[in-house]
């Protein structure tokens, strides 16, 4: 690689649950989005394995918070698997044919659907290793391509932002990935503004 082309800083570091964002319209993207603030700092909430477990519950999939990665490096292989799934929906970029393999090799290990022998109109979600649970990841996010639903796909208008979430608005204008976070602040700083504006006269 000539060392002379310009590189993107390495993401900064944070692995806090407050930091783990659920607005994306839906797993794949709430994993795309666990790299924030891509606008400005990129900034990690991934920092380990046991991040990537804590983070498969936090999104809701029958993962023991306790269960061992099942392969090493579980972390490395959500990271890559984040940057394809972001390659593959975000506006503006185009997948590799590697990360479409990718995709396509996570997807395969998404546990099938089961119904509930209780209530057979109902599905069941038995427990997942965490691979299986990225699998799942991988498998919503071909379903989101199943659905036609690339261009609904978004990314926030705040400027330090660069969160990515579907658009379900019945107008398809929505701005923020969420109103009551970016679409607050922006507000906030338009007043500021305009209150400054207001004190220079």
């Amino acid at each position: 690689m000539d060392s002379s082309c310009p590189r993107s800083p390495a993401p900064d570091v944070s692995s806090r649950p407050e930091d783990w964002l659920f607005l994306g319209g839906g797993v794949a993207l709430d994993l795309v989005n666990t790299l924030r603030d891509r606008a400005v700092a990129p900034r990690e909430t991934l920092a380990s394995d046991a991040d990537v477990v804590m983070w498969l519950v936090d999104a809701g999939y029958p993962v023991e918070p306790t269960a061992a990665p099942a392969r090493p490096a579980l972390r490395a292989e959500a990271v890559a698997l984040r940057s394809a799934v972001d390659a593959l929906l975000a506006p503006g970029q185009k997948a590799t044919a590697e990360q479409v393999q990718l995709i396509n090799t996570w997807s395969r290990v998404a546990p099938v659907p089961q119904l509930d022998e209780d209530a057979p109109g109902r599905l069941t979600r038995p427990p997942m290793t965490p691979v299986e649970a990225l699998g799942a990841v991988a498998a919503e996010a071909v379903a989101i391509v199943e659905r036609g639903e690339l261009e609904q796909i978004k990314i926030c208008s705040h400027e330090t932002c660069g969160l990515r979430y579907l658009d379900h608005s019945r107008a398809g204008r929505r701005r923020w990935c969420s109103m009551r976070r970016c679409g607050n602040r922006a507000k906030a700083a338009r007043h500021a503004a305009a209150t400054r504006s207001g004190r220079a006269l």
